[in-house]
Formats: structure tokens, C-alpha cells, sequence
């Protein structure tokens, strides 16, 4: 399976965060819990999801070239990087125009770049309905994600200032495919989006994870949830 992909090699994995981090994340038992829900829940939504897959994986190959899947280093549980899995959803190689393309817009690990012009008309479409995200799935199979939980950001947009002090609370469990951060509208200011993740770990049960499950496909399907 050919996936394009930008993750440091890796010898080269690093801890993204430093050591201002005194939060208190999941109990033990709750962690169980959670991961043993994430287990059987991925699995059931990879044999459901999977006709899109196909579906999806074909349209990306057709019309443009390079691989279908591309992993995206992104900042996970307790500052570790690891590939997020994606269907790639722009031309091959866009990591490397990163900084050109982002050059005028505002900094911080939740400014996102508007008309990008590496992303493809099926990207641009499978970005839409949060498709191109599928595939994390796996990474929730493989323990680097859950299903629900605080985003996981991009390694590309990490600066130490934003994942210190209270901040590095959303560091203390794994991220998510989905959280409360996309059901409540997707705000970009950083600090409101720490102060969400904040209120999910701090009253986690299994209950909202269902809850925020259940949600998330009216929030895909709604502007405020795409994107």
C-alpha cells in the first residue's frame, strides 16, 4: 500500500512537549474502559465505513497522481509524534509548500489556510464531508488514537508555547477522530479550544463519548462542523 508520507524517521521521534506539565489526565479504569470502547468501536465502523473507502480510495488515484493514504505527523499523548493516516486529499508533495503557502496567514496550531490551492477537487470534497479522515481509524486500531478526544495537531504548526502549563492537559490522553471540539462548532481560537478539551477530560465518561459520537455526523454535514 503506497502512502505518501512527511514522519520523521524513527530514530528521529521526538517528545514535543517539555517538562511544565503537572495535569491530571484519565484514571486507570477509565483509560480501560476508553480504549477497550475504541477497539470494538473501530473495528465495527472500519467493516461499515468500508464500501467509502473503496469508494473514496478510487476517486483520489483517478484524478490525481500519487498514493491514495498520506500521514501527516501530528503531536499525540504525552507530546509524541506519530503519522495521523489520511486519504490525501492534496497534490503529491504539499508538505514541502508548506511554509510558501502559509507564509500570510496567522500563526498557531489551529490557523488554517483558506482556498488552499494544493488541495484537490476530490479533496476539496472529501475534506467537506471529513472523509479524507477515515482512515484514522486504524491509527485508533493501533493504539496512537481514540475515537473521541482532544485534535490532534499538526507537528508542522508545533511551537513549545501553545503545549505548556494548563495547556498540556490535552496531551494527558490520546487524540481524537472526534471530540467535543468539532461537535461545539470548531472554533480556531487555540486558547477556547484548550478550555473545551479541558471540560472533556475533566467530566470524561463513556456516556459523552457515545453522545459525542452520535453527534458528529450532524456536525460534519452542518458549515460550522466541515472543514
Amino acid at each position: 500500500m503506497a502512502v505518501e508520507s512527511s514522519v520523521p524517521a524513527a530514530g528521529g521521534a521526538h517528545h514535543a512537549v517539555g517538562e511544565a506539565r503537572q495535569v491530571i489526565g484519565l484514571t486507570g479504569p477509565q483509560a480501560a474502559v476508553k480504549r477497550g470502547f475504541d477497539l470494538v468501536g473501530a473495528s465495527l465502523l472500519l467493516i461499515l465505513t468500508s464500501p467509502v473507502w473503496l469508494v473514496v480510495a478510487v476517486a483520489v488515484k483517478l484524478t490525481s497522481p500519487g498514493p491514495v493514504f498520506f500521514r501527516l505527523p501530528s503531536i499525540g499523548k504525552d507530546g509524541k509524534v506519530f503519522g495521523t493516516f489520511k486519504f490525501r486529499s492534496m497534490v503529491q508533495g504539499a508538505h514541502a509548500q508548506f511554509k510558501r503557502v502559509t507564509a500570510d496567514i496567522a500563526s498557531g496550531p489551529m490557523a488554517k489556510v483558506r482556498d488552499d490551492p494544493r488541495v484537490t477537487p476530490v479533496g476539496r470534497f472529501i475534506r467537506r464531508f471529513s472523509l479524507d479522515e477515515l482512515p484514522q481509524l486504524l491509527n485508533v486500531l493501533l493504539g496512537q488514537m481514540s475515537l473521541v478526544g482532544p485534535r490532534p495537531l499538526s507537528a508542522a504548526r508545533y511551537d513549545e508555547r501553545f503545549l505548556t502549563g494548563w495547556h498540556a492537559i490535552r496531551l494527558t490522553v490520546l487524540p481524537g477522530m472526534t471530540g467535543l471540539w468539532q461537535v461545539s462548532g470548531r472554533v480556531q481560537d487555540f486558547e477556547a479550544c484548550c478550555r473545551i478539551d479541558e471540560a472533556y477530560i475533566g467530566s470524561w465518561s463513556l456516556l459523552r463519548d457515545i453522545w459525542i459520537l452520535i453527534r458528529t455526523p450532524f456536525a460534519m454535514l452542518s458549515e460550522r462542523g466541515a472543514g
